[in-house]
């Protein structure tokens, strides 16, 4: 009987342990992205219009109706060096009609953008920020992230070194979320308890 409790007692050390291992990372987590755009269901991300490095324009509204992931980078940076490889993972094992937005920031000139490319096995969509983006964007360092809605309102942010699983489940969990809404319309005229979004093909931007 003694034993038992001992091995109860050690059990929810262990689980109180974890308990506060998660509260201390969530909490460095939040005060991280403090200075991030804020999520919510009021939060609409602010646009996106860019050239792409290969000469192209995007527009983010062009994506109206997809959940987005949209990743911003420095050349310089060697934690995006290291995480921006996570970005094919996710692009492989993703919903088909997420869009992965990779946007360089603090770039000396273009072939510093293309060599990051080449290194992280990334194309040449990357889109060219400027400051103005960085600024619109709240982005406070590199690399740091925002998960979209299908109506490209703001439900994850982040800084910093991301895992593939964390990419996963944050495009995930914001690709869901218009349809926890009553009464929204995406940008496929489909209002949420009334079917999905139709899946649109990639390619990624």
């Amino acid at each position: 009987m003694k034993k038992s409790r001992e091995g109860w007692r050690r059990w929810l050390l262990v689980a109180l342990e974890l308990m506060l291992a998660v509260a201390i990372v969530y909490s460095i987590l939040a005060w991280r992205a403090r200075d991030m755009l804020a999520t919510g269901d009021s939060v609409e991300a602010p646009g996106l219009a860019l050239e792409r490095l290969n000469g192209t324009r995007f527009d983010l509204a062009d994506y109206a109706g997809r959940p987005v992931l949209v990743y911003f980078f420095a050349p310089w940076c060697r934690v995006c060096a290291m995480s921006a490889p996570n970005l094919r993972h996710l692009d492989r094992f993703a919903e088909d009609d997420l869009a992965i937005v990779v946007v360089a920031l603090d770039w000396p000139t273009r072939e510093d953008v293309h060599r990051f490319a080449q290194h992280s096995g990334l194309d040449d969509d990357i889109l060219l920020g400027t400051a103005a983006t960085a600024a619109a964007w709240q982005v406070p360092g590199f690399p740091s992230y925002y998960a979209l809605d299908r109506e490209h309102r703001v439900r994850f942010r982040d800084f910093g070194y991301t895992t593939t699983a964390g990419l996963l489940w944050r495009t995930w969990a914001a690709g869901q979320a218009s349809a926890r809404i009553p009464g929204t319309t995406n940008a496929a005229g489909t209002r949420s308890g009334e079917g999905p979004v139709a899946s649109l093909s990639r390619p990624v931007p």
